[in-house]
C-alpha cells in the first residue's frame, strides 16, 4: 500500500501540470496549493451493512491494482481537457466498457456530479468523470449492470444506508477515506486510488498560500466536503474528548465560512463579491479557473 501511494504522489504531477497550465492562463482568478495542510487519499465506499460488501470492495480493489496509477493518472488528465473543451487532443488512459450483462444485479453508482474531471455532466443526464469510468470496469468485473445517481454530496452515505432488491449502492464521489467517515456514515473504503490536496481559489493578484492566510475573510466551500471540514475546524477549533480545546487557524481572525451545494455555486459567490475565496480540492479548483 505504501508503495502505491508513493507511486500515487508521483503520477500526479502530470495532472497537476496539465490544469496548472489551465489555471494558470486565467484572467481574473487562480488556484493555489495550501502548503500547511497534508494531502488526502481518495476511495470509493460501500455501507458496511450491504450483504455483498466483500465482493464489491474485493473488484474495486482488484481494478483498481490492475489499473495502476499510471493508467488512472492519465485518465484523470483525459477527463480533465474533456471537460474543459480539449477531448480532441486528449487521449484515454484505459478503455472503457459501453455495454453490460446485469446477471447480477445492478450496480448503483451515487455520486455528486459537480466535481470534474471526477464526475461531471454532458449534456442533460449523460454522466462522465474519471470515478464513473472505473465504476462501470467495477460492474463489468462483478457481471452487474450500471446506473448513476447524482444526489448532493452531503447525502451520499445516508443514500447508500439503505437496502434496494436488486440493486447494489456504492459511492463514487471524489471521497477522501476518513476514520469519521468510517465510523460516523457507516462507511467501508476501497483501497485509495489517487491523492489530492486542498486549493484556494482566489483573486490572480492575491498571494495567499497557507490556511491562516484566509484570516478575516469569507470563505466559500461545497458542503459536506473537506474544504468544509477544513474550513469550519480552523474557524471554530477543535474540542478534544478529554475537554481541551485546539484553537483553530482561523480562530477569532473574523473569517467566516458558507457552505454551497456545488463548488461551482461557491465560485460564482466569489465572481459577484459574496465570498472572498473558495477552498476545494485541487483538480475541481483547477478545474474552475479553467472555465472561468
Amino acid at each position: 500500500m505504501k508503495k502505491f501511494l508513493t507511486s500515487a504522489m508521483v503520477a500526479i504531477v502530470s495532472v497537476a501540470m496539465v490544469l496548472g497550465l489551465a489555471a494558470c492562463s486565467g484572467d481574473e482568478y487562480k488556484a493555489v496549493k495550501i502548503s500547511d495542510i497534508e494531502n488526502e487519499s481518495y476511495g470509493f465506499a460501500i455501507s458496511n451493512s450491504a450483504p455483498n460488501k466483500e465482493a464489491v470492495l474485493a473488484a474495486m480493489n482488484e481494478v483498481i491494482q490492475e489499473l495502476g496509477q499510471e493508467k488512472i493518472t492519465n485518465h484523470l488528465t483525459y477527463h480533465a481537457m474533456k471537460e474543459q473543451g480539449e477531448g480532441a487532443n486528449a487521449t484515454p488512459g484505459f478503455e472503457v466498457p459501453t455495454s453490460f450483462t446485469a446477471t447480477n444485479g445492478i450496480l448503483s453508482v451515487y455520486t455528486n456530479a459537480a466535481f470534474p474531471p471526477y464526475e461531471y455532466t454532458v449534456g442533460t443526464n449523460q454522466y462522465e468523470g474519471l470515478d464513473m469510468d472505473i465504476m462501470k470496469l467495477v460492474a463489468q468485473k462483478l457481471g452487474m449492470g450500471y446506473e448513476v445517481i447524482d444526489v448532493e454530496f452531503n447525502t451520499l452515505a445516508a443514500s447508500v444506508g439503505t437496502i434496494t432488491s436488486g440493486k447494489t449502492k456504492v459511492i463514487a464521489a471524489g471521497m477522501t477515506i476518513t476514520e469519521e467517515r468510517k465510523t460516523s456514515e457507516n462507511l467501508v473504503f476501497s483501497d485509495p486510488y489517487i491523492q489530492t490536496i486542498q486549493y484556494i481559489v482566489c483573486a490572480a493578484d492575491k498571494n495567499y498560500t497557507k490556511l491562516s492566510d484566509l484570516a478575516g475573510l469569507r470563505i466559500g466551500v461545497q458542503l459536506g466536503t473537506t474544504g468544509d471540514f477544513l474550513v469550519t475546524a480552523a474557524i471554530q477549533g477543535t474540542d478534544n474528548e478529554d475537554g481541551t480545546h485546539v484553537t483553530g487557524a482561523l480562530e477569532g481572525t473574523g473569517a467566516s465560512v458558507t457552505q454551497f451545494k456545488t463548488a461551482a455555486l461557491a465560485f460564482q459567490a466569489v465572481k459577484s463579491g459574496k465570498a472572498d475565496v473558495v477552498v476545494i480540492d485541487e483538480h475541481p479548483a483547477n478545474s474552475l479557473v479553467a472555465n472561468q
